[in-house]
């Protein structure tokens, strides 16, 4: 197996990087989800209740992320997350999924408590 020397400069940039990508994400996601259900599913209210407690997590998670596996597999990562890798890796893809939906679960339960 090869290891490749990923430099600590790397890392801090593919942790930023991996960061900022989540931020965009986590804004758009809720969005999306408002436009498109055109408010007949989820109402504006119910949908970013727990948001600051979510968002934080997933961009937490992901620069660590970043900063653990490096540019190169965080950028692998993020693209089997928006369903753009190749090839693709639909378990990978739903684990990645499954992930952030737990989490937005859990910070919504908790903030209605």
């Amino acid at each position: 197996m090869h290891h490749e020397n990923v430099s600590i400069e790397d890392r801090l940039i593919a942790g930023a990087l991996s960061a900022l990508a989540m931020g965009v994400t986590a804004i758009a996601v809720p969005v999306v989800m408002l436009i498109v259900s055109r408010g007949r599913v989820f109402e504006f209210g119910n949908v970013f209740v727990g948001f600051h407690i979510w968002a934080i997590s997933v961009v937490v998670l992901a620069g660590l992320l970043g900063i653990c596996t490096g540019s190169k597999r965080a950028v692998e990562l993020l693209g089997h997350l928006w369903g753009t890798a190749q090839p693709r890796n639909l378990g990978l893809t739903l684990l990645l999924w499954g992930v952030i939906v737990a989490i937005g679960l859990t910070s919504h339960w908790l903030a209605r408590v």
